[in-house]
C-alpha cells in the first residue's frame, strides 16, 4: 500500500478524538452565528420592526463566518490529527 496509511497507523488517540470533536462543535458554533444575523433581520422585516440599515458589508461578513464554521467542521479531522499528535 504505497502511499496509503494501513489502519493501525491511521487510528486517532484519544487526544486527537477529543480535538477533533472540540473542532466540530467550535465549527457549528461559528457557521450558527454567521447564521443567526440575517435571520434576526429577517425575523425582524417580517413583523415590521424597523431595522438598522444591514448592509452589503455585513452580508458578506456573515457569509464569511457560515462558511468560516463549514470549513473548520470539514477539516477538523486532520486539524484533530495535528493537534493530538504526540499527547499519548
Amino acid at each position: 500500500m504505497r502511499g496509503r496509511l494501513s489502519r493501525r497507523e491511521n487510528r486517532m488517540n484519544p487526544y486527537q478524538k477529543l480535538a477533533t470533536l472540540l473542532f466540530r462543535l467550535f465549527g457549528a458554533a461559528v457557521a450558527a452565528a454567521g447564521v443567526m444575523g440575517p435571520l434576526y433581520i429577517v425575523f425582524l422585516m417580517t413583523f415590521g420592526i424597523s431595522t438598522p440599515n444591514y448592509g452589503h458589508d455585513r452580508w458578506l461578513g456573515s457569509a464569511v463566518w457560515f462558511m468560516a464554521g463549514i470549513l473548520l467542521i470539514v477539516f477538523s479531522a486532520p486539524l484533530g490529527r495535528l493537534f493530538g499528535r504526540g499527547l499519548d
